[in-house]
């Protein structure tokens, strides 16, 4: 009994160290948190309830390290995020959940991630609605 509410407890910290806000961003540990190079869909556009819901999926009860590369203009730490040493950046565009965001990336790693993504219609390639989020934001 004891050990169960241990482990109950161990389970809530870990969990509540990550609140994920949309496809690229999170809070972790009260940061708030930008992915490098990439860029997810928001979550008023199309699959973008799709694009959070992986990368809460992804990061629950994991361990991260972030790699903060600069502060933007909206206050956030945009970071290279790594999971079991896995780039996260690199991991949600080779599923198909983000774009390579190649005006900040210069990646020709993530361009052919996302590429190969679109061809096998993996994650928000399976649809043929979507709209870079640049171009969305741009419109709002």
């Amino acid at each position: 009994m004891r050990i169960s509410l241990l482990l109950l407890l161990f389970f809530q910290i870990c969990s509540s160290q990550v609140r994920v806000v949309d496809g690229d961003t999170f809070y972790y540990n009260g940061d708030k948190i930008r992915l490098a190079y990439v860029d997810a869909p928001e979550i008023k556009q199309p699959q973008g309830i799709l694009s959070k819901n992986w990368l809460e999926r992804y990061l629950s009860n994991k361990d991260i390290r972030v790699d903060i590369i600069s502060i933007d203009r909206y206050n956030r730490k945009v970071c290279v995020v790594w999971v079991k040493g896995v780039n996260l950046s690199e991991e949600i565009v080779r599923q198909g959940y983000a774009w390579n965001y190649f005006y900040y990336s210069k990646s020709h790693l993530l361009e052919d991630l996302e590429r190969q993504a679109r061809k096998k219609q993996l994650g928000i390639w399976k649809f043929k609605n979507n709209i870079r989020p640049k171009d969305w934001r741009e419109t709002r």
